[in-house]
């Protein structure tokens, strides 16, 4: 389980949250949504343990993250940034990074490490591309090898900031899938996600933001049942089965 309690986080002297307090439980597959700009990153990152709060709690069952060393938390919790740097090296070498929490000072690869590298590569699909540099492949592919790193890492939680960013569409939905499938394996995966067709639809649990406030915390089903898209994102909606709608007002 994660609880948030009473967090304030920002950079610097500026507050982007402002007294946040909402909890996911093990298991979840969970999507941060709302306006560009209104703390979406920030509150990822905080719950991450990318940024440290202002003030309030972090917690992974119970256990207040800021006292959990660096090499725990990388085994405890994944973190994939919207933005990542572009290393000269193979896709087979960048998701054994994923392995490294794992390893001893000299970081060699056991033959269990192998096998979860592997493992993770097959689950993305990536495994064709093992010998390719990372600077050889597109957005996307690249996309899905850092997925790969995360997977490999073989941790309790999975935290992604706009997963599906760069990705055809048939891609997305694979990934999207993919996450559902490892959070029903047991896995907790928390995103920021700005499809909010596909937030409704793969999600346990939609965490809805504006200006550094929290709006809303509960199953997609709860949100369709309120105002709150239209509202905050002031369009129209029209709620079908497995999607939304949006249009413009007026």
């Amino acid at each position: 389980m994660i609880e948030c309690k009473n967090i304030c986080a920002g950079y610097r002297n500026v507050t982007i949250l402002h007294d946040l307090t909402f909890t996911i439980p093990t298991g979840g597959l969970v999507s941060i949504i709302g306006p560009n700009g209104c703390g979406k990153t920030t509150l990822l990152r905080t719950m991450a343990k990318q940024i440290p709060p202002q003030s309030g709690t972090v917690l992974y069952d119970g256990v207040d993250i800021a006292t959990i060393s660096r090499k725990d938390l990388a085994r405890t919790a994944a973190f994939l940034p919207q933005v990542r740097p572009i290393p000269s090296i193979s896709v087979q070498a960048l998701v054994s990074h994923g392995r490294f929490p794992h390893l001893g000072f000299s970081r060699t690869l056991r033959p269990e490490d192998r096998i979860a590298v592997q493992r993770a590569m097959e689950q993305t699909g990536i495994t064709p591309w093992a010998n390719r540099s990372l600077d050889s492949l597109s957005g996307g592919e690249r996309q899905r090898v850092y997925l790969a790193m995360a997977l490999a890492q073989e941790t309790d939680i999975i935290f992604l900031d706009e997963p599906t960013t760069y990705l055809d569409l048939h891609y997305q939905f694979d990934l999207l899938e993919l996450l559902q499938q490892l959070q029903r394996s047991g896995k907790t995966i928390v995103m920021v996600l700005h499809d909010l067709s596909s937030a409704l639809r793969y999600s346990t649990q939609v965490v809805l933001m504006d200006q550094g406030q929290l709006l809303f915390s509960d199953s997609p089903q709860a949100l369709r049942n309120t105002d709150l898209l239209a509202q905050t994102f002031h369009v129209q909606t029209r709620f079908f089965d497995d999607h939304v709608l949006f249009e413009p007002l007026g």
